[in-house]
């Protein structure tokens, strides 16, 4: 994914280019939620794609409000999504201090998908 940044960025050494990806935002938008959706890459690839952005809009300062907005946006559904997530019966436990086993050796692993997109956003902001 983060070739897809480099290539965008190639792209735009040109007006013709610079100009293409400003009037479709949709290309960078999309590249930020793809990014995002790709949970079995790791956090480690969500830093690597969020360096990548900051790159292209340190390289390109007219495409720095159209990555912004991106991420804001996929912030924002995040939000929603941790809003309007429901666990199952079995989840709830996961979410829940009242019924916590102090005595176990180790945490249960939460799988929070909304959660976890959350976080990975949280974290390129952050490392940014």
């Amino acid at each position: 994914m983060t070739a897809v940044s480099s290539a965008i960025g190639a792209a735009c050494l040109n007006t013709a280019g610079l100009e293409y990806v400003g009037a479709h935002p949709d290309v960078l938008t999309n590249l930020v939620n793809a990014s995002i959706s790709l949970n079995e890459s790791g956090a480690e690839h969500i830093q690597h794609m969020g360096a990548a952005l900051d790159e292209l809009s340190r390289h390109h300062p007219t495409l720095r409000p159209i990555v912004l907005e991106a991420v804001n946006k996929q912030l924002q559904q995040s939000i929603e999504a941790g809003k309007a997530f429901v666990p199952t019966e079995e989840e709830a436990a996961n979410y829940s201090f009242e019924n916590v086993d102090k005595n176990a050796d180790s945490p249960k692993t939460v799988t929070n998908k909304p959660m976890t997109d959350l976080a990975k956003v949280i974290k390129v902001s952050l490392a940014g």
